[in-house]
């Protein structure tokens, strides 16, 4: 299976958290696939807002990064990922539920 650790502001996937306001929220994933690595998106309110595509960077297996949402504009939103193998195998993550 592709192994997905994805985390809004700390909180794992299926949480729902208030956001305090100091800060925008950060996104942190970690991500080990079973074949090469070709899109990982992030997806907030139901479109990409962030993508990063480690096959051309290299095709590994394995990817980590965060990623910070400077449009957060306070109001309630949901944050998940999806990550795409170079042989189309698909995971998704369990979404994030972020208050205002």
């Amino acid at each position: 299976p592709i192994y997905v650790d994805f985390r809004v502001d700390g909180h794992i996937m299926g949480s729902a958290f208030t956001h305090g306001g100091a800060h925008a929220p950060t996104v942190m994933a970690r991500i080990k696939g079973t074949a090469p690595l070709r899109d990982i998106a992030v997806i907030k309110n139901c479109r990409i807002v962030h993508s990063v595509s480690p096959s051309r960077v290299g095709g590994a297996n394995a990817h980590d990064f965060t990623w910070t949402d400077d449009d957060f504009d306070g109001s309630a939103a949901w944050y998940y990922l999806r990550v795409v193998q170079t042989d189309d195998e698909i995971a998704w993550s369990s979404p994030i539920w972020v208050d205002k």
